[in-house]
């Protein structure tokens, strides 16, 4: 029949179409960690986390082995047959060990970043938490680390209907629950949203029903001939499962090796190896008497090119303090990466560990801390007590783990787009100093390229100029 046919095909091919289906899921989950980095001030402290992304894999993870499990129940439910409780207590032994990861991993972070006290704050996000905590982690570990409930179809039941629950629950709370005190809006779907995402389940769940009636997944399959007595089949030592013929079942072991192998390497691998070497701020070409930042902050190769001689100009050579605001010890002047180390969110700029070792400041802790009080922020002096030519402007009295540097891109805007906006008022001539595209060009104007070019070939180069603005220029030829 028709539907044998397309049955065969996708057993043909079901490595690839697992394969394919497990790196979709996870991509798109760490991905969605990846997009809320993006909300520091929005998102409840206890849910934020610099390492998101690896909390919603690791989640991911259990609640892919829980929906197995739960969709196994209700389909032998669904369709009368005995529950195959014996894997799916497999499958909850297994996600003790993925759950208790996670817990571990939330917990450490939390305690590393200075939030745990929050989870017993008596706020109603901490009793949120607790509540999620308790209904995706704890209690599910309980029922499948016990072999006892583990092996029962009722608990079966309990456990992985809480997991798909608390997980999906932890998302909703990321999404936009934990957002409503930093907001202060209130948001709930209207009834055509809520609607239209029954129905997008409804047809996910009826393509499934259809398939198992009509392709015969419950039906006892033709011996394949490789398992005839005269050639018996190949069997992964690890799990007893037949892997297919031994081409097939060579592919799965090999690539299945390649994965982990991949893994552990970039695990191993240095993190500036694999991310580069972050914000990278200003390079410096000096071309017919000219000096020029070339600004390419988040390496996308638009450039902003800042005609630094021209500013020192205008606003006298006695005022660097106006945009190098802070100097770091033994610098004249310091990039904006030094202290705005984050792209997109502020970062405390305060580095404990360089006063403190002894390859560094090797400060004493009652040089900074009060004696006999707790060493925390408030105990501690302020810098401007031991560094008295910081320009701190207006935070001289903000304790010192309160020192917060901006984002790179709301530095660079701050400190560029305030002033121009005063310039625009004052310069009749430039009205439009302030909008986007006075420094963001797309591309390089021709008086740019021709000095670059004319600095590249020159016998007197002595400056080091980015390769990707060499090589943009190449490529324009």
């Amino acid at each position: 029949s028709r539907y044998a046919k397309i049955r065969n095909f996708l057993m043909k091919f079901r490595f690839v179409f697992v394969l394919l289906g497990i790196m979709l899921s996870t991509l798109h989950q760490s991905s969605l960690g990846s997009l809320f980095l993006i909300m520091p001030f929005k998102i409840y402290p206890l849910w934020y986390s610099n390492i998101l992304p690896i909390q919603f894999f690791i989640s991911a993870v259990a609640l892919g082995l829980m929906m197995v499990a739960f969709e196994s129940l209700v389909s032998h439910w669904l369709y009368r047959r005995a529950p195959e409780t014996h894997l799916v207590a497999k499958l909850g032994k297994a996600v003790v060990w993925v759950l208790g990861i996670y817990f571990i991993v939330k917990i450490t972070d939390l305690a590393v970043t200075g939030k745990l006290g929050l989870i017993f704050s008596g706020t109603w996000e901490s009793n949120l938490f607790i509540i999620e905590i308790l209904i995706s982690t704890l209690i599910p570990i309980l029922i499948f680390a016990v072999p006892r409930l583990r092996e029962k179809n009722r608990y079966q039941w309990i456990g992985s209907f809480m997991v798909v629950f608390g997980m999906v629950f932890n998302r909703v709370n990321v999404g936009g629950i934990t957002m409503l005190s930093a907001t202060g809006d209130s948001y709930f779907p209207s009834w055509m949203e809520i609607t239209v995402t029954f129905g997008v389940i409804s047809v996910a769940a009826l393509v499934f029903l259809f398939v198992i009636e009509h392709f015969h997944v419950w039906e006892i399959q033709p011996k394949d001939p490789q398992s005839l007595p005269e050639t018996p089949p190949s069997f992964d030592y690890s799990s007893r499962a037949w892997l297919g013929t031994p081409d097939v079942a060579s592919l799965t072991k090999f690539s299945l090796a390649f994965i982990i192998s991949f893994a552990i390497g970039m695990a191993l691998m240095p993190e500036q190896k694999i991310l580069g070497k972050g914000i990278e701020d200003v390079k410096v070409y000096r071309a017919s008497g000219k000096d020029t930042l070339i600004i390419n902050g988040n390496r996308d190769n638009y450039f902003v090119a800042f005609p630094h001689k021209d500013h020192i100009k205008r606003i006298g050579e006695n005022n660097c303090n106006k945009c190098h605001h802070l100097t770091l010890p033994g610098y004249q002047e310091n990039s904006c990466w030094e202290c705005h180390t984050s792209m997109y969110k502020a970062t405390a700029f305060f580095k404990h560990d360089e006063h403190t070792l002894t390859s560094n400041a090797h400060i004493k802790c009652d040089d900074c801390h009060t004696p006999g009080k707790n060493r925390t922020a408030e105990t501690a002096k302020n810098c401007i007590d031991c560094h008295p030519k910081y320009n701190f402007q207006n935070l001289k009295n903000v304790s010192d783990k309160k020192y917060y540097a901006l984002s790179y891109t709301d530095a660079m805007h701050n400190l560029c787009v305030s002033c121009h906006m005063i310039k625009a008022k004052e310069l009749k001539d430039k009205p439009n100093l302030a909008q986007c595209s006075t420094c963001h060009k797309t591309g390089f104007t021709k008086k740019l390229e021709v000095s670059i070019k004319w600095e590249i070939s020159s016998p007197h180069f002595n400056q080091v100029i980015l390769p990707d603005v060499k090589s943009t220029i190449e490529k324009r030829e």
